[in-house]
């Protein structure tokens, strides 16, 4: 029950962050949110029948790529 309620938490948080801010990244879930596979945490809200779009992000600085993900404007 314990772990049951430690990925719904997770799933929660995520999709409140996207809700507020827009979209979250991974170091956005880790720093904030504790979350250290945000992966997998989105593939389940997938399951859910959350429609979330992934997209390639260039760091300015770093010229790193990362992936964004947001809610779906059609949910």
């Amino acid at each position: 029950m314990k772990q049951y309620n430690k990925i719904f938490n997770q799933q929660l948080a995520v999709v409140t962050h996207m809700t507020l801010a827009g979209s979250i990244t991974r170091r956005e879930a880790w720093v904030d949110h504790n979350i250290a596979n945000l992966t997998a945490v989105i593939s389940k809200l997938r399951i859910a029948n959350y429609r979330i779009t992934m997209r390639r992000r260039i760091h300015p600085v770093t010229l790193s790529s990362y992936a964004e993900y947001s809610l779906d404007a059609t949910v």
